[in-house]
């Protein structure tokens, strides 16, 4: 094997000596690296204990921050003309305390768009013939895990059936080169099965494994190159020994917008932020679960209520708020294309009485639907079931459409109509059994048109 002066491998040991193994949480910096292989497999995050399925703080500001360093590093090293290889495992999702979700390919700086399946019949894409070669190395160990669906990414490996990517790359004029590749199982190869083999045979054989692995990296980013004629740009060309005052100038000219564009980039993000923010209420049009309790915690705040998701060691409630006229608790629930049934409004029951114990105090009930979430809100033809009414006829709860909430608390953010916030709060805290029916905002700003020219 033509070994590069130096490789790096990150968050995947290989045994082939000379090769540098970096752990997902450290630091390094990769330009030090000439090829970097590249596993995306998460470390263990610990989860909050009320829910098991959730970070917690820590873990997700070490997320953050080791997702965030290795995003940087690629993108330092595929700039400068380093080539890495980003193994493409299984995408793993996780979700924090706010119910955002993110996965494990947040270390990698381009939109991917990965869709999860695997599969084992693939071939070279059209184009790249020396892919075989690839395949015929690793052809019992070579398995995909998702498809690569984007434009972004140029094809090398594809599906037998379909021709869907299951391998790519992505180059620059500079001979910067990530490539995407399948994960190989370094781990339980062909080998690791068979018991008469002694332990140094099966290093050994390992050994052998790792190195030609990466010996065709070495190779695909050679061909890569030379397929479009193109030959790596040699680190000691771009001395200045060998720059004309040309090329000199148009350097210094592409730092300067360089420079420029970074700060327009985080110009766009902070604007992006912003914008973000600014879009949350609606996910009270189309969202479940954790997302759809944050939104109405945020509506149920813009209408004047002090609202909160409440969790503590033994208990956890979607909503809880409160106003001048009392305690109420409130359980949400979202449907694809369903009516709102009776599992939440039951829950609401079992709840209150456990609110009520650690409160010592009797809150209103009240349960927020999301029904045919997924569907337009004015082609939306259910609401909540017939059963579920009968349920909140009993103990006499409120039943909000979260799609109502939406249009609501938008006017109220919008107008600062306080009046119409405090009708809104009256008709939560005094509709009992049966539907909560918001005035229409726009017949309410006309009315608080007219109140603002007559005392004018």
């Amino acid at each position: 094997m033509v070994v590069p002066k130096k490789i790096l491998s990150v968050n995947l040991k290989l045994a082939v000596e000379g090769v540098e193994y970096i752990q997902y949480s450290s630091n390094r910096n990769l330009l030090d690296g000439d090829i970097t292989i590249f596993c995306p497999t998460l470390p263990h995050f610990p989860k909050m204990a009320s829910r098991p399925n959730r970070m917690t703080d820590e873990s997700v500001s070490n997320f953050t921050k080791y997702t965030g360093h290795w995003s940087e590093q690629i993108m330092d090293a595929f700039t400068s003309g380093k080539c890495v290889c980003v193994l493409l495992t299984k995408p793993e999702s996780v979700t924090k305390p706010s119910g955002y979700t993110s996965d494990s390919y947040a270390a990698i700086p381009f939109d991917l768009k990965l869709k999860e399946v695997s599969g084992a019949a693939l071939k070279p894409a059209t184009g790249v013939p020396y892919m075989a070669e690839y395949i015929e190395s690793f052809k019992t160990e070579l398995k995909y895990q998702c498809l690569v669906e984007t434009n972004e990414v140029q094809p090398l490996l594809v599906t037998k059936t379909g021709e869907k990517i299951v391998g790519g790359y992505i180059s620059n004029d500079n001979g910067g080169l990530v490539l995407f590749l399948p994960m190989l199982d370094f781990k339980r190869t062909q080998w690791d099965i068979d018991e008469v083999k002694s332990r140094e045979e099966y290093d050994e054989e390992l050994g052998q494994f790792s190195s030609r692995f990466l010996s065709q990296i070495v190779k695909l980013r050679q061909k890569i190159f030379s397929s479009t004629n193109e030959t790596p740009v040699p680190e000691w060309s771009n001395g200045s020994q060998y720059r004309s005052k040309i090329e000199t100038e148009l350097i210094d000219e592409i730092s300067a917008i360089s420079s420029s564009l970074a700060k327009l980039e985080e110009q766009k993000q902070a604007v992006g932020q912003l914008l973000k923010k600014e879009n949350s209420l609606k996910k009270l049009l189309y969202e479940q679960g954790g997302l759809l309790e944050s939104s109405i915690v945020e509506a149920l705040r813009i209408l004047g209520f002090q609202a909160e998701g409440y969790h503590s060691g033994t208990s956890e409630f979607d909503v809880l708020f409160d106003s001048e006229e009392g305690m109420f608790l409130g359980e949400a629930e979202g449907k694809d294309t369903k009516a709102i049934n009776t599992t939440k409004v039951r829950q609401l029951v079992t709840n209150s009485l456990e609110c009520f114990e650690l409160k010592g105090e009797h809150p209103k009930g009240v349960l927020f639907g999301n029904p045919q979430r997924l569907t337009e809100p004015k082609d939306r033809t259910e609401t909540f079931t017939e059963k579920c009414m009968e349920i909140a006829k009993l103990y006499k709860y409120s039943l909000v459409l979260t799609a109502e909430l939406y249009k609501a608390a938008t006017y109220v953010k919008e107008s600062n109509d306080m009046a119409y916030a405090k009708e809104c709060r009256s008709l939560i805290i005094n509709t009992e059994s049966g539907l909560v029916l918001f005035p229409d905002p726009s017949l309410h700003k006309d009315t608080a048109t007219n109140l603002a020219s007559t005392k004018a």
